[in-house]
């Protein structure tokens, strides 16, 4: 079974890293409000269930939309609400060298 990356590339599931896979689980409960099935289960396998820290792609409209979300911190830290009033530490965009370009 494949996976289309963002840039366009098939990979076979078994060559997806344990970031990618995390990056995946993030983006589907940010941006589609839902779990990715085949990817969770990916993760329970292949890396003990350990979802991994969002490290988003550099794509501008992504972070862009994070941002404009209220998940990017001013240090390019990424939090998410956990109810009304709870946030959590969740990834950062500081590996992305023009983070704050891209937020403009």
């Amino acid at each position: 079974m494949k996976w289309r990356t963002a840039d366009g590339r098939d990979i076979e599931l078994n060559e997806i890293t344990h970031q990618h896979a995390s990056n995946i689980i993030w983006f589907y409960d940010i941006f589609l409000k839902t779990d990715h099935k085949l990817i969770r289960q990916l993760i329970n396998d292949k890396f003990n269930g350990v979802v991994l820290d969002f490290k988003p792609l550099p794509i501008p409209n992504e972070i862009r939309d994070l941002y404009k979300m209220g998940m990017i911190t001013s240090n390019g830290g990424i939090v998410k609400r956990f109810g009304k009033s709870t946030y959590g530490f969740i990834g950062s965009v500081t590996h992305i060298p023009n983070w704050k370009e891209l937020i403009k």
